[in-house]
C-alpha cells in the first residue's frame, strides 16, 4: 500500500505567469465582505442590507481591479448590477408596483453584465465579449417591461419568437466556418 505524500506548497517564484500580490487582495477581499455581512447581521435599521449586493460587487470590482484579474470583475459587474437595482427600488422608486420592479432589477442587472466588458479593458488588453449576450437580453426586456403595458405586445412577440435568434446564430457560424475552408 502506497503512502500518500502532502503536496508541496507552491510560492509566486514557482509561478512567473502569476502576480506575486494577488493573494493578498483576495485575502482582504474576504476579510472587507466578512466585515460587511457581519454588520449586516448586527444592523437593526436594514440600510447595511439593501446596500449589500452593491458593496460586495463594489469590493468585488475593486479585487479584481487591483489584482489585475478578470475573474472577480465577472461577479462584481453582476451583484453592483443587482445592487444598484435593488437600491433604486428600495429608495427612488420605493413605490414602484408591478412591472416597473421588473424593469428596474432587468435594467440594472443588465447594465452589471454590460460593465465586465469596460472593465476587463482596464486591466487586459481583450475583452470578455460573452456579457454582451445576458447584459443585451437583460435590457432589452426591462426596457419592454418598463413601457408598461404598451411594451408588453412586443415581449410577447420576443418571447415567442427569441429561437430565431439560435438559428441565425447556427446559420452565421456555418456560414463562417464555410468562409474559412475556402480561404
Amino acid at each position: 500500500m502506497t503512502e500518500l505524500q502532502p503536496s508541496p506548497i507552491h510560492s509566486a517564484q514557482d509561478h512567473p505567469h502569476r502576480h506575486p500580490d494577488r493573494g493578498w487582495a483576495g485575502g482582504a477581499t474576504l476579510i472587507v465582505i466578512g466585515i460587511v455581512l457581519l454588520l449586516t447581521m448586527l444592523d437593526r435599521s436594514e440600510i447595511l442590507s439593501v446596500i449589500l449586493l452593491l458593496l460586495i460587487g463594489i469590493v468585488m470590482i475593486t479585487w479584481g481591479l487591483m489584482a489585475r484579474s478578470a475573474a472577480p470583475l465577472i461577479p462584481g459587474g453582476i451583484l453592483t448590477g443587482l445592487g444598484i437595482g435593488v437600491v433604486l427600488l428600495r429608495t427612488v422608486y420605493i413605490n414602484a408596483i408591478g412591472t416597473t420592479q421588473g424593469a428596474v432589477i432587468l435594467l440594472a442587472l443588465g447594465l452589471g453584465f454590460l460593465a465586465i466588458m469596460p472593465l476587463t479593458l482596464i486591466i487586459q488588453p481583450t475583452t470578455h465579449w460573452w456579457p454582451t449576450i445576458p447584459g443585451s437580453i437583460l435590457v432589452v426586456i426591462g426596457a419592454l417591461l418598463a413601457l408598461g403595458e404598451s411594451g408588453l405586445p412586443m415581449l410577447n412577440f420576443v418571447g415567442t419568437f427569441w429561437p430565431l435568434t439560435l438559428i441565425i446564430a447556427g446559420i452565421l457560424i456555418i456560414w463562417r466556418a464555410q468562409t474559412k475552408q475556402r480561404t
